[in-house]
């Protein structure tokens, strides 16, 4: 009998285990135009809405000795990952298309009545395009500037990527004026970008109270990438400070034409006062501009973590990449992005589950069954043995 309740937590774990719903973004990593002797990554989330996981790695293919991993090894409901994914490339290989899996091993730990424990895992496919042709592509996704105290430091940050496939050396030039246009200060920076996204912290020291606007100018190879004016306060120590942080952006992955499509937001207002705000969803098709909404202004109080949302309706199929950030007086948040693939209408939005199968759990009981059926003829047995 303690064979029969062993066997059926077995199956039951087992069913939990395939039951939990892993989300892994992107489901495939593609690293188009990476140089020979060359350099390239790109970011993997992962996340559970059930089970604590033990998560391993590896890659397998032609390339697997030239990729690198960086990763947290837990995964948890409250706790996803940020796997970092990085391809140094030889300097011998050739140009074309080079196909590769990573494989992710889900474990998770059985109950103390079962001494086993229970693994999944799923492939990811890596197709590596290898090329001669150098490409230097800057993008800005973001330029930030909160207001400050008299006795705090001025910082700018400055959130890109480099979509090329070589070093680059961007130059940021970097005017601060008063409200007449008076110049305060004036510095140019230059530093070094490998093909991947990054943030470039400037630091301007100190100003006077006042309200001053920063001139910023990203340049490549001395073509302008982008020119942005921020107004910002240097407030007096006894002054509030008006910020927030926008912390997620969420959507569904896949929908069908003229499907509504809710874009929510989380934005926390971290400062010391209450904000009036709107979320703004730039929608991008085949990387062009074809769309800019604009939620309903609300209120947030100090400390308040609040929904705002956005809604979309696709009117032809694609890729669909969303760039948010919220408004609120003469400031923007930061920036966070989310896709939508809008797909034909007699295509599934979402795989279901195996566990959901009926012949899962068909298999499932008989295999309970035939366990239970056997230890019967073996105490059967046993007992006619005695008599």
């Amino acid at each position: 009998m303690r064979l029969v309740i062993i066997s059926v937590l077995f199956l039951v774990f087992n069913l939990i285990l395939v039951n939990a719903s892993i989300q892994i973004t992107p489901e495939k990593i593609t690293f188009n135009n990476v140089l020979r002797d060359g350099y390239a990554e790109t970011l993997l989330a992962l996340s559970t809405d059930k089970g604590n996981f033990d998560v391993d790695f590896s890659i397998e293919g032609n390339l697997k000795d030239y990729f690198t991993i960086e990763s947290n090894n837990i995964l948890t409901q409250e706790q996803s990952l940020r796997t970092k994914i990085i391809l140094k490339t030889p300097s011998n290989i050739q140009n074309g298309l080079y196909q590769n899996f990573l494989i992710i091993t889900f474990t998770s730990k059985s109950s103390p009545e079962v001494t086993t424990s229970s693994s999944i895992s799923k492939s990811i496919p890596i197709d590596v395009y290898i090329t001669d042709t150098v490409i230097k592509q800057l993008e800005i996704n973001n330029i930030l500037i909160d207001d400050i105290r008299e006795n705090q430091n001025l910082d700018i940050i400055i959130d890109w990527t480099n979509k090329g496939n070589v070093l680059i050396k961007p130059k940021i030039e970097v005017k601060i004026l008063d409200l007449k246009n008076n110049l305060i200060k004036e510095r140019e920076f230059e530093t070094s970008l490998l093909p991947k996204q990054d943030n470039y912290n400037i630091n301007l020291g100190r100003l006077n109270k006042n309200e001053y606007k920063a001139v910023i100018r990203v340049l490549l190879d001395d073509s302008l990438i982008q020119e942005r004016t921020l107004n910002f306060f240097v407030l007096a120590l006894n002054e509030k400070i008006s910020k927030g942080i926008l912390t997620s952006i969420e959507n569904q992955d896949r929908s069908h034409i003229d499907d509504k499509t809710q874009i929510i937001g989380s934005f926390v207002n971290t400062g010391e006062s209450e904000l009036n705000a709107i979320m703004i969803t730039e929608v991008y098709l085949n990387n062009n501009l074809i769309d800019t909404i604009e939620s309903n202004n609300i209120n947030i109080k100090t400390n308040q973590n609040i929904e705002i949302n956005n809604l979309f309706i696709p009117k032809e199929l694609g890729l669909y990449k969303f760039k948010n950030y919220i408004q609120y007086g003469n400031k923007i948040s930061n920036t966070k992005e989310s896709v939508l693939e809008v797909v034909p209408s007699n295509e599934p939005l979402q795989e279901i589950p195996l566990s959901t199968s009926p012949m899962f759990l068909i298999l499932g009981m008989a295999l309970v069954i035939f366990i239970f059926v056997r230890v019967n003829k073996a105490k059967r047995r046993k007992w006619q043995q005695k008599q």
